[in-house]
């Protein structure tokens, strides 16, 4: 039998045989980028772009609605305050005038809670005429203390009512947003 002789060829990729004297040119060549993995690459970094573009467009589109809804539920908390500061106002105007007295006029009276230009304090009624009417205080200084407190009492209890509730509807709103939003979105 024969022996079979072995002879050595360069191995073949791609239906290219490489030989000694072509191996640096194939290898070249090989390294070549073609017109259609251009195309390709192209394509496929414009995809991304677009991508990062859409979800630069989506954050922003997140936190601004974020920040529009958040001005809404601050200005709904500031006009509680504002409530609140108008009541405090008010009510410390009638103790004033509880403790010190005060020329009847018509504001007064509706404060107070007359009606018809007519207040009743005590067991006197006073009514609006051409002359002016003082209304004497009804209230010592220590009783204006005790009711001055009371009223600092009862309106720190309402603005930290008003804070509860905003800080609640912080919380949903951000409950809105899971995933999206951040700490960064508050400025």
């Amino acid at each position: 039998m024969a022996k079979e002789k072995k002879t050595e060829t360069a191995p073949v990729v791609a239906n290219q045989a490489y030989t000694v004297e072509n191996v640096i040119d194939e290898l070249k060549k090989g390294n070549l980028m073609d017109q259609t993995l251009t195309k390709q690459v192209k394509d496929k970094i414009k995809q991304e772009q677009d991508e990062l573009k859409a979800n630069e467009l989506k954050e922003r589109i997140l936190k601004a609605s974020y920040r529009r809804i958040r001005a809404l539920l601050q200005l709904r908390a500031r006009r509680r305050e504002s409530e609140i500061t108008k009541e405090r106002l008010q009510r410390s105007e009638i103790l004033e005038d509880k403790l010190s007295g005060f020329v009847l006029s018509e504001d007064k009276i509706k404060k107070h809670g007359g009606k018809d230009g007519k207040l009743t304090v005590g067991n006197e009624t006073f009514e609006l005429g051409k002359e002016e009417v003082w209304v004497p205080g009804t209230i010592t200084t220590s009783e204006y203390d005790n009711m001055a407190r009371d009223l600092s009492n009862d309106i720190r209890k309402k603005m930290s009512e008003s804070d509860k509730e905003l800080e609640e509807n912080m919380k949903e709103l951000r409950a809105k947003y899971p995933g999206y939003w951040r700490y960064d979105w508050e400025d």
